[in-house]
């Protein structure tokens, strides 16, 4: 229980770290922004919030000097959703079992991945 509990944690600590970096990163426009591009048990994951991972993937791939070509793009593309999907699935299985995260222990995740960064624009 407790490693699951701290798999959780690690993986909302790392969906909260990239939703953070991807909100600095305006989203790319499209025809339908807000389209939902998966539903998770009925709960929609939006075109919108797929570009705002991407975005910031993006960023990151740029500010190290490696752009992202359309094949790559592609495939990081695909990545990305499943990760989503994958997070909203250990959310509703964390709220399915009861399972509470203390704010203390989010937090302390939170400055540990803050850590790895030079500065808060990282």
């Amino acid at each position: 229980m407790k490693k699951r509990t701290g798999m959780v944690i690690g993986i909302m600590a790392v969906t909260f770290a990239l939703t953070l970096s991807a909100w600095q990163v305006s989203a790319e426009t499209d025809a339908n922004p807000d389209g939902v591009v998966a539903k998770v048990n009925g709960t929609a994951i939006t075109q919108a919030e797929l570009n705002r991972s991407l975005n910031a993937l993006r960023q990151r791939a740029a500010s190290s000097g490696k752009p992202l070509g359309k094949d790559q793009l592609a495939r990081l593309k695909s990545q990305t959703l499943e990760r989503l999907i994958g997070a909203e699935l250990l959310y509703q299985q964390s709220k399915k079992e009861g399972i509470k995260v203390d704010n203390e222990q989010v937090d302390k995740k939170f400055a540990q991945w803050k850590k790895r960064f030079p500065n808060d624009a990282e």
